[in-house]
């Protein structure tokens, strides 16, 4: 089985690859909410994964795909160059009024403010729903059962949670998957051990349930 960071990185990829090119924020946000990481984990997937170039940012913010950053290394020599120019004018126009203070035609502040911005912030926020946007009553948890034996496989139902939009299924307390309706199908040939599988009822904009009842697929 991959490891947990394994686990969202592949997450966090499959959510960019849909083409949305969402920014940090929204994809730490649907990290948290689709693949149930934590607001750390999220920033540490998506940061590591902008690391290693697997994904890119755009001229606008928002995160694609290597290679597809909508012009690549020619769009970003092409900032480069016009930030080079506008610096040169900057300085050239610096060098003018420095000339005429000391020459004693222009007292007074210099013709320029100049202002660099400060970087966007990573996200902060608490609960595993949505980061930021959580607001409302905590959901309810789901009670689970489980069917089925190592010839048919096994099958978890879970009851439907008001206000709930999707469900997290953990297996050995490890996110496995998010399923949007009330059961979920386990192929025998999955079960190599016993294993615990527990629900968390999940929404954009409500904190997330408790985990269900523990059910248990036994070993085939």
């Amino acid at each position: 089985m991959a490891s947990r960071q394994e686990q969202l990185k592949r997450a966090a990829i499959f959510i960019v690859a849909d083409g949305s090119q969402p920014n940090f924020y929204q994809l730490a946000s649907r990290l948290q909410y689709e693949a149930g990481a934590s607001l750390a984990e999220a920033n540490r997937t998506i940061l590591e994964l902008l690391g290693r170039h697997a994904l890119q940012t755009t001229m606008s913010g928002g995160i694609v795909l290597a290679g597809q950053g909508g012009g690549g290394g020619s769009a970003v020599k092409s900032v480069l160059e016009s930030a080079a120019a506008i610096l040169g004018i900057i300085a050239a126009i610096l060098a003018i009024w420095q000339g005429a203070v000391f020459g004693g035609a222009l007292p007074g502040p210099g013709p320029l403010q100049i202002i660099f911005p400060t970087p966007l912030p990573i996200p902060t926020g608490t609960g595993g729903g949505g980061g930021g946007v959580i607001d409302g009553p905590k959901l309810g948890s789901p009670h689970a059962t489980i069917s089925g034996d190592c010839t048919s496989g096994y099958t978890i139902k879970w009851s439907a949670v008001s206000g709930a939009e999707k469900y997290q299924v953990r297996v050995d307390d490890h996110f496995r998957q998010t399923v949007p309706g009330t059961r979920l199908k386990i192929p025998a040939d999955e079960v190599m051990s016993d294993q615990e599988y527990t629900v968390i009822a999940t929404a954009l904009q409500r904190p997330q349930s408790d985990p269900s009842n523990t059910v248990i697929a036994t070993k085939c």
